[in-house]
């Protein structure tokens, strides 16, 4: 399963629709109706899903599908660096 259809599912579920009705490049909170809370419900979701990290501080720029597996497909690519235990 790609990292898109990793995030459609995710987001699908959170929003109680079929994977099919999720768009890529429509805004999910106008799409869906997602508030603030619903928003970092995805993010929390998200995150234990797909075993990444989401700033809480971004969410603005989680709006698209897209955006959302651009995010995620860069912490795969690009891990967080693990701090040094010095």
């Amino acid at each position: 399963m790609t990292a898109q259809q990793r995030v459609i599912a995710v987001v699908a579920r959170v929003v109680k629709t079929a994977p099919e009705n999720v768009p890529l490049d429509e805004d999910l909170r106008d799409r869906f109706g997602l508030d603030s809370f619903q928003s970092l419900e995805l993010v929390a979701a998200l995150e234990k899903h797909l075993d990444v990290i989401l700033p809480d501080d971004h969410l603005d720029a989680y709006r698209t599908v897209r955006d959302i597996v651009a995010l995620v497909e860069g912490q795969i690519t690009q891990p967080l660096p693990v701090a040094s235990s010095s």
